[in-house]
């Protein structure tokens, strides 16, 4: 009986084609839109936000090395004018301008592996050892090292970590020129200086692009329709007296309300795998383990289909479609916002963070985000558990309203 109920909400799916077409075929053109105009936006190119945090963390002292220098080179006039930590904190990060929304922290070095693993930071910079005096040789000397900053940026804030990336690039190159004309009073040749900027992502995370960025956004969002045109589909059943007639069949409600879970799941695990599928072929969106994509999208099924089981339980109780039209019309937006699908909203705040990796979806696209940049299954389980527990509860609750007959109880 259970495998026949299955069936009949199979069919009953494919008797609504245009309503498959919107959940199939509305997210890639939602991915292609956004993921061409709001590109920009995710590489960082909109501008610094509010307000982000910056650590600075120094292997050697600033001012022993300019003893260093002072003893190898002999007095340099206006030395001051060269010494690029000084030029980085005072000059770039202390100005008026910059200190709106960078908030510089010093750091030890003790303290980086720490630092990396902390959230609040935008990115972190790593001054290797004898980096003023590499400057400072590379500047007089020819043939020398090329000085390098470490930059580990925090790929969860791209925005904020692109602004920090755009400061040191402009340091690098005023830097340069500032080398030249300071120069002017010198016996030696003038030459430039380049610094290097060496990038990295914070855990050796992985770059997110647009395309890719969107694709999960708009397959997460568009999942939370599939619940509501499943319990749409189950009070129609409802309306036409056939669960009065299942009923009267001395067939559990409880089949029939698990029928509408399990077909939902199925439906769902085959959108999922048909929009990555297309994105793959189209958009080269890929996952670097099949096997973890693969639990990330049968947890995220599970619970859209202990959504889809509450609001058919709601409608059955309430004797009508409101719940899911409700569902439809604000709260599957309101989630997808929260869940980030249309920009990442963890920058505004610590509550939207927290908000928006405790929906459905939004614990999913994250899940699907981390795995896409490199984390193992213990990193993303955290976001496991909370489909999980949300599947349990969901269902629970859904139990619990269903009514015990056809009418309302």
């Amino acid at each position: 009986m259970f495998n026949a109920f299955m069936k009949k909400q199979f069919l009953l799916f494919l008797r609504s084609p245009q309503e498959l077409l919107i959940l199939l075929l509305m997210p890639f053109v939602l991915i292609s839109i956004l993921g061409f105009a709001l590109g920009s936006i995710m590489d960082g190119d909109d501008g610094p936000p509010m307000k982000l945090n910056v650590a600075i963390v120094e292997h050697t002292s600033e001012q022993q090395e300019l003893r260093d220098i002072e003893k190898k080179f002999g007095e340099i006039p206006n030395i001051n004018t060269l010494l690029p930590l000084h030029i980085l904190k005072e000059q770039l990060f202390n100005s008026e301008e910059v200190k709106s929304f960078v908030t510089l922290e010093v750091i030890s070095p003790d303290k980086l592996e720490e630092a990396k693993k902390d959230e609040d930071y935008a990115a972190i910079i790593e001054v290797p050892e004898h980096f003023t005096l590499n400057t400072i040789q590379a500047i007089f000397l020819e043939n020398q090292k090329k000085p390098e900053l470490i930059l580990y940026s925090n790929e969860t804030k791209s925005l904020s970590a692109s602004v920090v990336q755009s400061l040191i690039d402009s340091f690098q190159q005023q830097y340069s020129r500032m080398v030249l004309l300071g120069k002017n009073n010198l016996l030696v040749e003038p030459m430039n200086v380049d610094i290097i900027s060496n990038t990295q992502t914070i855990d050796n995370h992985k770059p997110v692009g647009a395309s890719a960025y969107y694709t999960i956004g708009m397959s997460v969002m568009f999942v939370l329709f599939a619940a509501a045109k499943a319990s749409t589909m189950a009070y129609g059943e409802k309306q036409l007296y056939l669960f009065d007639r299942i009923l009267l069949a001395n067939v559990s409600r409880w089949t029939y309300l698990l029928s509408v879970f399990a077909s939902t799941v199925v439906v769902v695990i085959a959108q999922l795998m048909i929009l990555f599928s297309g994105a793959y072929l189209v958009y080269g969106v890929k996952f670097p383990s099949f096997s973890i994509f693969l639990l990330i999208t049968l947890m995220l099924s599970l619970v859209i289909g202990a959504v889809a089981t509450l609001l058919t339980s709601i409608n059955y109780r309430v004797g009508s479609l409101n719940a899911s039209r409700l569902f439809q019309s604000m709260f599957a937006s309101m989630l997808a916002f929260l869940g980030g699908s249309f920009f990442q909203v963890s920058g505004f705040s610590d509550f939207f963070n927290i908000a928006g990796n405790l929906t459905p979806n939004g614990a999913a696209m994250t899940a699907y985000l981390k795995l896409m940049q490199g984390d193992s299954l213990k990193e993303i389980s955290s976001h496991l558990y909370v489909l999980a527990i949300l599947t349990v509860v969901l269902l629970s609750i859904s139990i619990s309203l269903f009514p015990k007959k056809g009418g309302v109880a």
